[in-house]
């Protein structure tokens, strides 16, 4: 009597126990075994690095790239890109703050400029000008008029003085007289040599302020019309 043939041979059964884990198809293998790292999103790295550059515009939109991309592709780096971002505002309100403070100080500046010490007369008087009124307090400058209208004084002549140390009262005034009444027939040959004239010229306080003007004014106390040339 023939046998029947025995059965194919069935693959081994592996013992199955209850709640007992099975890998997904395609996962990584069964629990217990390392698991290969994530890799870091590289536009994470690079908004960091360039927030450090302080290159700001470029931190903030490789940033923003990253914060898109890591949660599609499963990447690390979402603390790197927002401490990117981060920084990059940090370094952005600074700078804006600065600005606004250099504004506040330049508009201070504007309302009380500093002035470079110069002669209080570089500016006010050239030889010609006429003064309306000569004062002999030498902190009062009037500005000057034409010499057609009633005036009491007329400026025939400015020069400097030299030197670094104030040479002494006597030493400046002796100087501005003899520089005025040389500068006289100069500017006005027919001018009465004798006639009288008042002498603007530094005093200590103001050679120290930078004062090395002289100023020679031909003087009427009665105001008078015309210049002393005519």
């Amino acid at each position: 009597m023939t046998q029947p043939p025995p059965p194919p041979s069935a693959p081994p059964a592996y013992p199955v126990h209850p709640g007992a884990h099975h890998p997904a198809p395609g996962g990584y293998g069964p629990p217990g075994m390392p698991q290969p790292p994530r890799p870091v999103n590289g536009f994470a790295i690079a908004s960091l690095v360039l927030a450090l550059l302080t290159l700001i515009p470029l931190s903030v939109i490789t940033g923003i790239v990253a914060l898109v991309q890591i949660p599609r592709r499963g990447q690390r780096g979402k603390g790197l890109a927002i401490a990117g971002i981060a920084i990059s505002g940090a370094i952005l309100l600074s700078a804006i703050i600065l600005g606004v403070a250099a504004e506040f100080a330049g508009a201070g500046d504007q309302d009380a400029p500093e002035r470079a010490p110069q002669s209080r007369y570089t500016m006010q008087y050239v030889p010609g000008d006429c003064i309306e009124q000569v004062d002999e307090n030498r902190t009062v400058d009037p500005p000057p008029v034409k010499c057609g209208e009633p005036h009491q004084g007329e400026v025939f002549a400015v020069f400097d003085m030299s030197g670094s140390a104030y040479p002494g009262d006597e030493a400046v005034w002796e100087y501005a007289t003899k520089g005025c009444d040389e500068r006289l027939p100069g500017y006005a040959p027919s001018a009465d040599p004798d006639a009288e004239y008042m002498i603007y010229f530094p005093t200590a306080e103001s050679w120290a302020d930078g004062d090395r003007w002289v100023v020679c004014v031909a003087f009427d106390e009665t105001p008078r019309t015309g210049s002393i040339r005519d």
